[in-house]
């Protein structure tokens, strides 16, 4: 869920 790893970086958003 991007919404909760909004604060990672773009890479993990993307997965998210």
């Amino acid at each position: 869920v991007a919404h909760e790893f909004v604060s990672l970086p773009a890479g993990l958003k993307d997965e998210g």
